[in-house]
């Protein structure tokens, strides 16, 4: 009887660990980029520091209306503007580096 209680509960703690599991719970894929969305805090101060302590010229962009972040080495921003222009930046805070990766600006 012990034995069937114990294999009852570890089926009821396997199954239950895989509907947390479940890839329908959220559309983050491990390493992929998270769906936009506004940019909180964290975001923006990552943003202030790009445009404050980089001298990347890039403040005259204004503030971000998106941002995607991916998890490699650090974190990567892509931060997005109302007229379509994006920019990238790769962020180790733990190593005390940020870099911009890519700007990509749909007018000249």
């Amino acid at each position: 009887m012990a034995r069937t209680t114990r294999l009852v509960f570890l089926f009821l703690a396997l199954t239950g660990a895989s509907v947390f599991a479940s890839p329908t719970r959220s559309s983050q894929i491990p390493g992929g980029w998270t769906p936009q969305r506004k940019p909180a805090a964290e975001d923006l101060a990552v943003w202030d520091k790009v445009t404050k302590e980089l001298n990347t010229g890039l403040a005259s962009m204004g503030e971000p209306s998106t941002v995607e972040t991916q998890v490699v080495s650090g974190i990567k921003y892509k931060f997005s503007f109302d007229n379509g222009d994006q920019v990238t930046v790769w962020s180790q805070p733990w190593l005390n580096k940020l870099a911009v990766v890519n700007v990509h600006q749909t007018e000249p």
